[in-house]
């Protein structure tokens, strides 16, 4: 489960940096809000409205019915069951409701909104994750689509790490310059301009966590998010280096002893391979506080 009490480890990086800011509720109904950077919302009990800001988000609505908002950046969800311990569906293709199925439901009903990223337990389920969800067949309830958000890869030499859906959601403007031409996808403007400017080419690579929980790096480029990108395309994957607290390389190397054996990285298989076979994303549980 999900424990509010971080602690003063859990608090920080690896690097010794101090972590996102934790903004949490009480027992009574409460409304957060989230800042312009990266914040960890902790509802409590109640029913509760959590709403992120900028920047990359973790929710935790816990008891009660409550509602989790996302805004820009990546938004992130956290149930402390397993994923059989909920039934999720999506109304109207925008809503996705998840009722904690548990004895006593210690999650209770909540509803969310432009959250990219959903973790049960201490697996990352990317965008839809609707598939084998108890009662998907309830009335205005709309398949998932096959695409997961943050890691939608085209398996080919040049564009495996680009997920062009994520890409474009991620950046309003490129979206604006597609829609008007000036670029013919979000594929052109990465290999153009977006991998040179330190734009996330999908949900496994955030510069702030890279930087963060690589002391070397952090004191090589500070706080930059360029150079960040630069390293982790042109060393930091080849090395098993993880750049997003939603991807642990050695959790799945260690699940997946094939993939071990295989000569691939951990994040290469996974994009390419992992992920449509099913295989378990394991997220960073320090970093993300789970117990």
């Amino acid at each position: 489960m999900f424990t509010s009490d971080l602690g003063e480890e859990a608090r920080l990086f690896a690097a010794g940096q101090p972590r996102d800011p934790v903004i949490e509720g009480t027992e009574a109904d409460d409304h957060l809000l989230g800042t312009a950077s990266g914040d960890i919302l902790i509802g409590h009990g109640g029913n509760d409205t959590l709403a992120g800001g900028g920047g990359f988000d973790v929710m935790v609505g816990g008891a009660g019915d409550d509602w989790l908002h996302g805004a820009a950046g990546i938004d992130i969800a956290v149930y402390g069951g397993q994923r059989e311990d909920y039934s999720t569906v999506i109304i109207g293709g925008t809503v996705t409701e998840v009722r904690d199925l548990r004895e006593g439901s210690p999650d209770g009903f909540d509803r969310l909104t432009g959250t990219d990223i959903v973790v049960f337990g201490r697996e990352a389920f990317f965008g839809s994750f609707v598939p084998g969800a108890q009662g998907a067949a309830a009335a205005g309830a709309q398949a998932a689509p096959a695409a997961m958000i943050g890691v939608g890869i085209q398996a080919d030499a040049q564009s495996w790490l680009l997920d062009e859906q994520f890409y474009l959601e991620q950046n309003a403007d490129v979206a604006a310059a597609v829609k008007t031409g000036a670029f013919a996808s979000a594929a052109d403007h990465w290999q153009a301009y977006g991998q040179f400017e330190g734009r996330g080419p999908n949900a496994l690579f955030d510069a702030d966590y890279y930087l963060a929980t690589n002391a070397d790096l952090s004191a090589a480029f500070g706080t930059d998010g360029r150079a960040a990108l630069s390293h982790w395309l042109a060393y930091g994957i080849a090395e098993g280096r993880d750049a997003s607290p939603l991807f642990d390389s050695a959790a799945y190397l260690k699940a997946n002893a094939d993939v071990a054996a295989s000569g691939f990285t951990a994040v290469e298989h996974y994009l390419l391979y992992g992920h449509g076979e099913g295989r378990a994303a394991m997220v960073d549980a320090a970093w993300l506080g789970l117990a």
